[in-house]
């Protein structure tokens, strides 16, 4: 597919000139330097796209490996230009991005031997004409205009197809299949074999979608979309696993900034209790729950991925101290341009402010240290009306964009909550919708999206130069919010192959994993999220049939209890390492009040609760009265 990304309106003209590229070391980045100038007779900005095209081979025909004509690779916003001024500025880019996922036959990323292209261009048609100049083609050949070869480089990679190269993430760990087969599998042809047909370049008549309709589930199927994947087991030795010590004097408040891999964890982990995990875990919903054992404070939380959706500035405070005139600031703090328009504003500077002051100074003001957002799925179609909170429909532009929010946002001490992770394609009866597509679309659009703010990537060319920001884009999101949707057939945050050989592993994630809202039913695998790490639900249907949400329950369950231990682990890592631990010192300590909104909620409960009673009362009186009659 090609994109058609463009600057937008502008006052002025610019000139850019591809000036110098340098593949380097073991091909894995690039060094691409592009001078821009303003040409015209008035200040503004210009944006430097950059697109790659890979070749197209009968290996990747073979194998069912689709390429895209051009693809984005990067991307930089100049200064305000004078007219006649002009900036050069370098880019290092992430040639991972451009490997292609090869789920037949080598099972990982590959790089295809050939010619590549690198082009710069307006937009991603002027991109593509660009390298088609550069390899000898004019509008006589049928393009919509001539390119430009002289804004285009070209590099061949030798040798045979490299699966090797991209095969190990930078955590070190081997990429291999994760949505292929068994119970996790993406590919519905996996468990319904020859279902779907998917779009192909090599036969686009022969491949072109049609409508599925009809289709029933098997017994493969209907064993995932139960949710009831794994069974409990009891009776297994867990005399080693340690929970509620007493004799430690450790709290979380020590653990400020220590490193994941502090030995120190497993003597703070072994003082929290089974109950307080458990307790934690289903009482997510906008909050974050006390553990009295480590001195973790209980704090509200909010859903802002613009902004707080329910606190108001009449609320802000410092350090618990409420600001003198804050009566007289009564405004929310949802003043954010829509996701597309920040996203559209190919700004990564101004996408940091916008994490730093959106969801980081709200973090700061109304004492929520965890922000639900921000939001990064694509735009896969233009049926989902959440679309409204996500970026773009390309995983750089969209995944870079992101990724500057959240490095703004956690530079406040915001424990972003990126959501939905992930392919929340639709909100109409988004429950438990099953998607399915191949791993390759998988791995290449949305994962490499979410990707970029775990990484993290797409750190500014202004940042990478200025000594000031050495410190910055060292540490990827902390905290994300799995989606309503299935991956596959399985619930996301019970679907291994994504939340935990991908995100935990691969990209070496060791924060905080919440649920969107769900009652449980038809929606999550509670044991089964529990075991592939999620941290916490943001609600939690207790009476829906969960039965095992209890300490003796788990006892003889090994993997359960060790899950528990190392989800209790992530949960405070990403906590001590965020605004929840401004003000908190060796004195803190919790006192259980009842403040004025508590006792209201409480109210509200008890009124509705009788209302609902009355009613009932009610219907089934004036049942039994139209029977009579």
């Amino acid at each position: 597919m090609v994109y058609p990304f463009g600057h937008g309106l502008s006052y002025t003209t610019f000139e850019q000139t591809l000036d110098q590229v340098n593949v380097l070391g073991s091909r894995e980045t690039a060094s691409v330097t592009v001078t821009v100038t303003n040409t015209g007779s008035a200040a503004g900005k210009s944006v430097i796209q950059l697109y790659a095209q890979t070749p197209y081979t009968d290996y990747d025909k073979q194998f069912h490996i689709e390429k895209s004509a051009v693809q984005l690779m990067d991307f930089e916003k100049t200064d305000a230009l004078a007219p006649g001024e002009s900036q050069t500025i370098t880019m290092e880019v992430d040639l991972s991005n451009l490997a292609s996922y090869d789920s037949e036959n080598a099972k990982t990323f590959i790089v295809d031997p050939g010619d590549y292209y690198f082009a710069i261009g307006e937009n991603a048609h002027d991109a593509l004409n660009n390298i088609l100049a550069a390899r000898g083609k004019t509008t006589a050949d049928g393009m919509t205009a001539d390119g430009d070869a002289a804004k285009t480089y070209k590099w061949t990679w030798d040798g045979g197809v490299d699966s090797a190269t991209f095969s190990v993430s930078p955590a070190g760990v081997a990429i291999t299949n994760a949505l292929s087969e068994g119970d996790c599998a993406m590919d519905i042809n996996a468990f319904l074999p020859g279902t779907a047909t998917y779009l192909s370049r090599s036969d686009w008549d022969g491949t072109f979608p049609k409508t599925y309709s009809g289709l029933a589930a098997n017994d493969a199927l209907s064993r995932l979309l139960s949710c009831d994947l794994i069974p409990l087991a009891s009776g297994e030795d867990v005399s080693d696993l340690t929970f509620g010590d007493t004799t430690s004097s450790l709290t979380l408040n020590d653990m400020k900034g220590a490193d994941f891999d502090d030995a120190r964890w497993d003597e703070l982990v072994g003082k929290v209790t089974v109950q307080e995990f458990l307790d934690f875990a289903s009482n997510a919903f906008h909050n974050i729950a006390a553990i009295p054992s480590v001195g973790l404070l209980q704090y509200a939380a909010d859903d802002g991925p613009g902004g707080s959706d329910s606190h108001y500035l009449t609320e802000g405070s410092y350090q618990g101290v409420p600001y003198a005139d804050a009566a007289d600031y009564d405004y929310g703090t949802r003043v954010a341009p829509a996701p597309q328009n920040l996203a559209y504003s190919w700004n990564k500077e101004l996408s940091y402010e916008n994490g730093e002051i959106i969801l980081g100074e709200s973090t700061l003001v109304l004492n929520l240290p965890i922000m639900i957002g921000p939001g990064m799925n694509l735009h896969r179609h233009a049926y989902n009306t959440r679309g409204a909170e996500y970026y773009s429909e390309d995983p750089i532009l969209s995944g870079y964009i992101g990724s500057a929010v959240v490095q703004g946002a956690q530079s406040k001490g915001c424990l972003v909550n990126i959501k939905h992770a992930a392919f929340n394609d639709q909100e109409i009866n988004r429950s438990g919708i099953a998607v399915f597509m191949t791993e390759q679309k998988a791995r290449e659009l949305e994962l490499r999206n979410l990707q970029q703010a775990f990484v993290p990537g797409g750190k500014p060319a202004s940042f990478a130069a200025d000594e000031s920001r050495a410190d910055t884009y060292t540490l990827g999101a902390l905290g994300v919010m799995t989606s309503y949707n299935r991956i596959g057939a399985v619930p996301p945050s019970a679907n291994y192959g994504v939340m935990v050989q991908i995100m935990r592993d691969e990209w070496d994630f060791n924060g905080y994993n919440v649920t969107d809202f769900t009652g449980v039913a038809l929606k999550a695998s509670p044991k089964e999220s529990i075991l592939y790490g999620t941290t916490a639900f943001c609600g939690f249907g207790i009476n829906e049939g969960i039965t095992y949400w209890n300490p003796e329950s788990l006892s003889g369950d090994r993997d359960m209890l060790q899950a528990v231990q190392q989800n209790t682990h992530y949960l405070l890592y990403a906590l001590a390492n965020s605004a929840a631990m401004n003000g908190v010192n060796a004195t803190t300590h919790i006192e259980n009040v009842m403040t004025w909104w508590r006792v209201l909620y409480i109210a509200l409960i008890a009124v509705f609760s009788v209302l609902v009673v009355v009613c009932v009362i009610g219907y089934v009186f004036a049942r039994r009265k139209q029977k009579k009659h």
